[in-house]
């Protein structure tokens, strides 16, 4: 009952919610945190989670729902940075109380939760070699600009981690051209630092919601790709899961 109450007491803290493959965590091969987009809540992952949980047998830190700092009127919103430390923080204390799950950990991130999730890699991990795996699910890189600005602000080679990036090809208004994987990928000055890039043909920014990402996201974000291409993505990023974390 102690360990649970330590649980509890992390999640309200950070605002994550602590998904285990087993009641105490025995059968845990390894920590995943997954980052989703902005204002779009961990519901709206539900199927990846379940891949991660069930199939990989990893325990899922998933963060109920990341609010930046532009939604600050509506919600408690936090920087790109508080979100990255909170996660960096949330890995440490979840770790202290499994110390069986390793040192390493993955991040799988979407729209704004991709980008913290390379920030978490290429600036705040110390050490950089505790982020195993990226993957950055058509991150966005929004305000502030830290990978898309020039110079780059935030160099992804800083990152220890093979970092996997994809590319909704539908531009939109959730995934900006100036800002979305493709202007993250040219802007990098080493093309090394990412081991993949992989372009999801006719899928809009959405496709890795189950639930096109709740009605603020499907009401701000156009044009949405089509149905059975956003499925398509969201299947391949469920295999990418499956054999690179």
């Amino acid at each position: 009952m102690e360990r649970e109450a330590q649980i509890r007491d992390i999640e309200q803290r950070y605002g994550f919610t602590l998904r285990l493959p087993s009641p105490d965590c025995s059968s845990a091969k390894g920590l995943t945190v997954l980052l989703g987009g902005a204002a779009i809540h961990v519901s709206e992952y539900e199927s990846t989670i379940r891949v991660l949980v069930d199939e990989k047998q990893y325990a899922v830190i998933a963060f109920n729902r990341l609010v930046p700092r532009f939604f600050r009127d509506f919600f408690n919103g936090k920087t790109h940075e508080a979100m990255a430390r909170d996660v960096v923080g949330s890995v440490t204390e979840v770790m202290q109380l499994f110390p069986f799950l390793g040192e390493q950990y993955c991040l799988v991130g979407h729209s704004v939760g991709g980008k913290v999730a390379l920030l978490v890699a290429s600036k705040y991990e110390q050490p950089a070699h505790r982020v195993k795996t990226v993957l950055a699910l058509d991150p966005v890189d929004g305000n502030p600009l830290e990978f898309t600005c020039n110079p780059v602000a935030v160099p992804l080679q800083n990152s220890h981690a093979a970092l996997h990036l994809t590319l909704a090809e539908v531009s939109s208004s959730g995934s900006p051209e100036g800002q979305n994987a493709e202007a993250i990928r040219k802007a990098c000055t080493d093309p090394s630092a990412i081991s993949s890039f992989t372009v999801h043909r006719g899928a809009g920014h959405l496709c890795c919601t189950d639930h096109g990402g709740g009605w603020l996201a499907w009401a701000v974000v156009h044009p949405k790709g089509e149905a059975h291409e956003n499925e398509r993505a969201k299947a391949n990023a469920h295999d990418m899961i499956r054999k690179l974390l």
